[in-house]
């Protein structure tokens, strides 16, 4: 989902067994996974990463020099290396990790 500074979006979040407050806190993936997720990940009770392609990264005929893709085609499923990182330092936080 691409999301524009400034500009609403309605987002549904269903939440059960009687927790105080819920929050959802958006950070794009980086090339460096950022302290700054690093710490809401260990600020929160439980961390749920919504990662995976978009179409900029698979498309027909498209030139995308990125490992695991080419001429628009996957070549491999594993998630694009920024994510697997981002994952990985995501579980450093000890907290539950929950993959969408």
């Amino acid at each position: 989902m691409h999301l524009e500074k400034g500009r609403r979006y309605a987002v549904k979040m269903e939440y059960a067994q009687g927790g105080i407050g819920t929050k959802l806190i958006w950070i794009p993936v980086s090339e460096n996974p950022s302290a700054e997720a690093i710490a809401a990940a260990k600020a929160a009770d439980v961390v749920v990463a919504v990662v995976g392609i978009t179409s900029q990264l698979e498309g027909e005929e498209m030139k995308v020099d990125v490992p695991g893709f080419k001429g628009g085609d996957r070549t491999s499923l594993d998630l694009p290396k920024e994510e697997e990182e981002l994952l990985e330092a995501l579980k450093t936080s000890g907290k539950p990790v929950v993959l969408c």
